[in-house]
This record gives C-alpha cells, sequence and structure tokens, in this order.
C-alpha cells in the first residue's frame, strides 16, 4: 500500500485496485480511518478529534491531487506524493503554535525530554502508554526505548527499523507532548544557588 503523505504522525496510504467510493487510510497510533475523498467524511474507524481535523482540511486543500492519485492506483501506476499541510493552511485547526519537536532525549524511568521549535522543553511520561496496546509493546524494553528514541514525523518516535523510515516508527502526537509540563533545559549547566 503506497504512502502518499506523511505528517505529523500521520500516515496516508491508498490501496491499487481498492473499493468505491475514492477514498484514503490515515493511520495514526495504531487506528485508521478511511475518509471519502469527495465527501470529506469518515466512511470507518476514528481517530483523535485533533489529528481527524487536519486530515479533513487537508482533504479539502488536496482533493484534486488525491483524486488523481485514485485514479493512478485504480490504473495500477506509481502514486504520486501529496505534500504535508502548511501551518498557514490551516488556522483552523491550529491556534497561535503547532508543535514540532526538533530534539528528544531519554530521561529517567521511562520519561524524555522534547525540545521543541518554539524553544521549550516538555518531560513527558511514556510509562500510561506501555499498556495502551501492541504498538507501544518494544518500549517496554530499556534498551530499545533509550536506543531507538529519535525525531521523526516532527515528533517524538522510535525507530522500529533502524533505518529512520518515517512510515515504520512509534510517533506520539506533538500535541500530546507539548501538554507535557514544560522544565529547565536539562542540558544547561546550573550556577550553584
Amino acid at each position: 500500500m503506497p504512502v502518499i503523505s506523511l505528517f505529523m504522525g500521520i500516515r496516508i496510504t491508498m490501496y491499487y485496485s481498492d473499493h468505491n467510493p475514492p477514498h484514503f487510510h490515515a493511520e495514526y497510533a495504531g487506528k485508521t480511518v478511511l475518509v471519502d475523498v469527495l465527501s470529506g467524511c469518515v466512511l470507518r474507524g476514528a481517530l483523535p478529534s485533533r489529528q481527524l481535523k487536519l486530515i479533513l482540511a487537508w482533504n479539502e486543500l488536496h482533493r484534486d491531487e488525491l483524486m488523481q492519485n485514485w485514479e493512478l492506483a485504480r490504473d495500477g501506476k506509481p502514486l504520486n506524493g501529496v505534500a504535508p499541510p502548511v501551518r498557514k493552511e490551516f488556522p483552523m485547526t491550529m491556534d497561535s503554535y503547532y508543535p514540532e519537536v526538533v530534539q528528544v532525549l531519554p530521561g529517567e524511568d521511562q520519561t524524555v525530554y522534547a525540545w521543541f521549535s518554539d524553544g521549550s522543553v516538555h518531560h513527558f511520561d511514556v510509562k500510561p502508554l506501555l499498556n495502551a496496546g501492541p504498538v507501544f509493546l518494544p518500549l517496554r524494553d530499556p534498551a530499545f526505548f533509550t536506543q531507538r528514541l529519535t525525531v521523526l514525523n516532527h515528533t517524538v518516535a522510535w525507530d522500529l527499523s533502524g533505518h529512520f523510515d518515517p512510515a515504520n516508527c512509534i510517533d506520539l502526537d506533538p500535541f500530546t507532548v507539548y501538554e507535557a509540563p514544560a522544565v529547565a533545559d536539562p542540558l544547561e549547566e546550573r550556577s550553584p544557588a
């Protein structure tokens, strides 16, 4: 199934010779929705509202490209990539800042420090996710947790393949990570009080 776009932890794909109506599959955090390209309605599945709003707005802006890809897929031809969202295109789904992770380091006891493009650092506790579903099982291994932690899709992620493939990772919602407590930069040296 060709990946036609990747953004903010969301993977957009189309199958070859898929059933009508024209649609794409959007995957996020182990969940999938099928979105009707023409109506912008969800045919099957469910996603968190923040991601769904972003996907539906993206669909509306790229409907012509998505329909071209649908026809290419029906004809068994290679599909074209569709641009990810640009912040200025989506004022209705974002406040004044859309969080993008630029650096990440493991903390103690299965936590991570995430540096964002606005200069803030947030300390996120991953432990509640460890029992949230099978997709998070690899994170229980301390070596995997620390050695595969990276930034992919502009967010905190764990590289599953070892090839930094943005389609083959466990990535977290950047909004959720941004909502974690902001902390002082743990890499900055502090002068004694």
